[in-house]
C-alpha cells in the first residue's frame, strides 16, 4: 500500500491571546482527518509559546510582519526562507489583507478564509464554497475545512500544555482562585465594586492576573484595601507564567479576555462574565468545557455560586 503523501497545513494567526487559542480545535480536526499531515503555525514573537504548546501543533515559525518581514519586500524575504514547500492549505485567520496575500504567495493549493467581497477574494483557493455561519468563533474556524472536505468535524475542546520548565511566580501559596477582570476594552471590564466584593468574599486567596495600563490602575486602587488574601500579579507574568498560575488554581473567574480561553484550554472550572460590548460567539461551549457564561445578574453572589457548582463537578 502506498503511503499517503504528507500534507502541509499553515495557520496564519498573530492577533490576541483568545484568537490564538481558539484555532486549536481546527488543528485537532486537521490531524484527525489527515493523519499524515504537519500543522505549521505562523505567528509573531509574542505568541510563539502560545502556539508551540497547543495540542497537535508541529512547528511554529515567526512571521515578524511589523519588523523584518514588514511590507512587500519583507513578505517576499519571508517566503524565500520559508522551509516548507508544496503547502496543501493555508488558513489566514480573520482574513486581513496581508495574511491573505501571504497564504496565496506561499503557493498553497488552498487558501481558505471567509468571503470578504472585495479584491482579496481573488486570492481565495477553495475546493468547495465557504460560507461563514452564525456559530461560536471556535466552530467557525473549524468550518474553514469545509472548503476542502465533506467529512464531519468533531467539536474538540481547545487544549494547551504548560511548559514544564515554567516556574510559578506564586509557589507555596496554598489554594487560590484566579481573577481576570480586565479585557482589551473598558466596556467589557468588570465593575470595580464587583472586583472588591469578589476578593472580600471568595474563601481562599485570589490571584489577580492582567496586563496593561488599565490593569495597573486597578492594582493601584486595590492597594487602598490592604487585602491579605490578594496575590497581585498584575503586569508581573509572562503568558507561560499566567498559564501556570491558572493551571494550579482552584478555578477562574474572567471577563471576555484571552485568559478566559486559556482557563478553558487548561480544563479548569471557569466562570466567564460578560458585560456590554461582548458577543456570545466568544463564550465557551458549555458542552465541552467545565465553564459557565453569565450574561445577566453579574453579582458577586451569583458569580461565586456558579464557580462553586463548577468546582463541585470535579471533586
Amino acid at each position: 500500500m502506498t503511503k499517503e503523501k504528507e500534507k502541509i497545513f499553515v495557520i496564519i494567526n498573530s492577533y490576541l491571546v483568545g484568537d490564538m487559542l481558539l484555532v486549536n480545535s481546527l488543528v485537532q480536526n486537521i490531524k484527525r482527518l489527515y493523519q499524515n499531515s504537519k500543522v505549521i503555525m505562523l505567528t509573531n514573537k509574542t505568541f510563539y509559546d502560545l502556539s508551540k504548546y497547543q495540542k497537535d501543533v508541529d512547528d511554529v515559525i515567526i512571521w515578524d510582519r511589523h519588523g523584518e518581514h514588514k511590507g512587500i519586500l519583507g513578505m517576499f524575504k519571508f517566503i524565500k526562507n520559508f522551509p516548507y514547500k508544496k503547502i496543501f492549505a493555508s488558513f489566514p485567520i480573520y482574513a486581513t489583507d496581508r495574511p491573505i496575500m501571504l497564504g496565496f504567495l506561499l503557493g498553497s493549493k488552498y487558501n481558505l478564509f471567509y468571503k470578504k467581497n472585495n479584491i482579496f477574494d481573488l486570492f481565495k483557493k477553495s475546493k468547495y464554497s465557504l460560507i461563514k455561519e452564525d456559530l461560536k468563533i471556535q466552530t467557525q474556524h473549524v468550518n474553514l475545512l469545509k472548503g476542502i472536505t465533506k467529512e464531519e468535524f468533531i467539536n474538540y475542546p481547545i487544549k494547551y500544555f504548560v511548559d514544564e520548565k515554567t516556574v510559578s511566580p506564586i509557589e507555596n501559596q496554598g489554594k487560590y482562585y484566579v481573577l481576570c477582570p480586565i479585557s482589551s476594552k473598558r466596556i467589557k471590564d468588570m465593575p470595580f465594586e464587583t472586583i472588591v466584593d469578589l476578593i472580600k468574599t471568595l474563601p481562599n486567596k485570589v490571584a489577580l492576573l492582567g496586563s496593561g495600563e488599565v490593569s495597573k490602575e486597578l492594582s493601584e486602587k486595590l492597594k487602598n484595601y490592604n487585602f491579605e488574601n490578594l496575590i497581585d500579579l498584575t503586569n508581573k507574568t509572562t503568558l507561560q507564567q499566567a498559564a501556570k498560575v491558572i493551571n494550579e488554581s482552584i478555578g477562574a473567574i474572567a471577563v471576555d479576555t484571552g485568559l478566559m480561553h486559556m482557563s478553558c484550554a487548561l480544563n479548569k472550572p471557569t466562570v466567564a462574565v460578560f458585560y456590554q460590548g461582548t458577543k456570545s460567539e466568544f463564550a465557551p461551549d458549555e458542552e465541552i468545557y467545565n465553564a459557565k457564561s453569565i450574561f445577566k445578574n453579574q453579582t458577586c453572589d451569583n458569580i461565586i455560586e456558579t464557580l462553586s457548582e463548577l468546582i463541585d463537578k470535579v471533586k
